[in-house]
Formats: structure tokens, sequence, C-alpha cells
């Protein structure tokens, strides 16, 4: 896996929604990811953060979805 699929999988499956295994998984496969490249590392992280909103039909009150986040727009 090069460092640009790890990121977009981590985006994916770091989600709360994903299966708890699956977050699990890839918990620890970023940790030690973080271990021999910190940078890439730090880049690991759910979508929410970098979207800055949930794009899920339902969001866990973290961030607001994306429908709400079209509508203060308008």
């Amino acid at each position: 896996m090069n460092a640009r699929e790890i990121i977009h999988v981590c985006w994916l499956r770091l989600c709360l929604r994903a299966q708890w295994q699956i977050v699990e998984l890839f918990e620890r496969i970023k940790a030690e990811v973080a271990k021999v490249a910190p940078r890439l590392g730090a880049k690991l992280k759910p979508k929410r953060y970098r979207l800055v909103y949930c794009d899920e039909a339902e969001s866990y009150g973290i961030l607001p979805i994306a429908n709400e986040v079209v509508r203060e727009r308008r």
C-alpha cells in the first residue's frame, strides 16, 4: 500500500460509523505508520476532519452533516 492509498483507506475506515473492529484495526495501523513516518501518521484521520462536516446520513454529534452545511451557506 502506498502513502496515498493508506491515507484514503484511513479516511474511510477511521469513521465512527465503521464497524468497531475495523476502526480498531486501522487505529493500530495508524500507530505503526506513525512510528516509522510521523508526518504520514499525522495525516491518517477520518474524512470528517478534512471535509469539516460529516457526509453520512446522520452525524454522531462531532460535526454537522452535509445538508446542514449547505443550508447555512444559502
